[in-house]
């Protein structure tokens, strides 16, 4: 590390410049500051492979008690959101929900995905285009989503609006907009009375399991509520972010996309490779229970730490030519999921999500055009894009 470097170079995660391209930030990090602190933040950053898988994988020095945002989002939720709890009632939760997402009972739903999927299809058909977040990767996950927790069809229009309004943020800022707070409460009294309306005649597969756990003790009211705002919200954002980048990314690639256009059995690779290359969640935090040294730094108890999954996933320690793109690369295990408890539940689902989509585009619409507006997503921990014009 050179003392310019080390004198000059500022990584805040908040900043306006890091939303078209992090990338080279992430790389300085990486290769120059790997155990890097932001005094004016008070944040600390992990940025390498092996530092980041390391730590978590670390339940135990590296909590999730004070959540995995670094701004206000987290408690929006309200209770029993899995992400902010330690073991043991992590625990619990997880076992709770975890019958819905496994790969068996994530297969039965693709029939239903791929029905939704063919009809935003046909709609920008019959329209000539569109624009691809809201009118296919931003359904795609809100009707699943729906689906699965007994939300009437004609109600997803209005929480999809207050979904987008919630994950509004200003760049440069922590503090979360009071009209994103204010779409936040909205949804949280939507789903409460939701919950309330099910507990008598449930319609939704993961709602009702959810009130059979509280039936029997396992969950309290408010965690039962919470958990249904949580899933919905998880279930949507990063997926969308995902199913957006995908589209761009290989709109952006003449020669990827005719490998895929050639041979669609490249396509779980594909969206391994999309994962990895530019995840859809950038990083998530975590707090150091104890005095950590990691790199000859000490990372003091009770700091809060970021670690930058999309930076550790084009680490060249762990990839050849990590800053290409490329779909027939010989996949190894990325950490945009995470890693040990915490490794993200729905992950078998926004496989199964994109893959679908892939496959129904490659298909249907293997010829599409990315074109302006382009909008890319504002909360400091996402990417992708909010606005994606998209034409047939």
């Amino acid at each position: 590390m050179t003392a310019l470097v080390a004198d000059r170079f500022v990584f805040d995660p908040f900043s306006a410049d890091l939303l078209e391209d992090p990338y080279e930030a992430y790389r300085v990090l990486r290769d120059d500051l790997p155990v890097y602190y932001n005094p004016e933040r008070d944040l600390w950053f992990l940025s390498r492979f092996e530092d980041v898988q390391a730590a978590a994988r670390d339940h135990v020095r590296f909590s999730n008690e004070d959540g995995i945002d670094i701004d206000e989002t987290g408690p929006q939720f309200g209770e029993g959101v899995l992400v902010e709890i330690d073991p043991p009632r992590h625990d619990v939760l997880r076992r709770i929900v975890r019958s819905d997402f496994v790969p068996k009972a994530v297969a039965e739903l693709e029939q239903r995905i791929r029905s939704h999927v063919n009809g935003y299809v046909s709609s920008l058909l019959e329209g000539g285009g569109g624009d691809a977040v809201a009118d296919m990767t931003w359904r795609l996950p809100i009707d699943v989503m729906g689906d699965l927790l007994g939300v009437p069809e004609a109600d997803r229009p209005r929480l999809s609006d207050l979904l987008v309004e919630f994950l509004v943020r200003v760049p440069g800022e922590r503090h979360i907009p009071g009209t994103a707070l204010e779409a936040g409460e909205q949804l949280r009294a939507y789903f409460s009375a939701l919950v309330r309306e099910q507990r008598l005649r449930p319609t939704g597969k993961l709602t009702e399991r959810l009130i059979e756990a509280e039936r029997v003790g396992e969950l309290s009211a408010a965690e039962t509520e919470g958990l249904c705002f949580f899933f919905f919200g998880a279930g949507t954002d990063s997926p969308s972010d995902l199913f957006s980048t995908t589209l761009h990314l290989f709109e952006a690639s003449p020669d990827q996309r005719l490998k895929l256009s050639k041979d669609r059995s490249l396509i779980p690779n594909a969206i391994e490779e999309v994962l990895r290359f530019d995840a859809p969640m950038q990083n998530y935090a975590r707090t150091a229970k104890v005095d950590v040294e990691i790199r000859d730094r000490l990372i003091p108890e009770n700091a809060r730490v970021v670690l930058v999954s999309a930076a550790a996933n084009r680490d060249g320690r762990r990839w050849p030519n990590p800053d290409v793109f490329d779909i027939e690369r010989d996949q190894k295990r990325h950490l945009t999921f995470g890693e040990g408890i915490h490794f993200c539940i729905g992950a078998v689902l926004t496989r199964l999500e994109a893959k679908v989509l892939l496959e129904v585009v490659f298909e249907r619409i293997p010829d599409y055009g990315i074109v302006e507006p382009v909008v890319r997503t504002t909360k400091q921990n996402s990417r992708g894009f909010r606005r994606l014009g998209i034409s047939i």
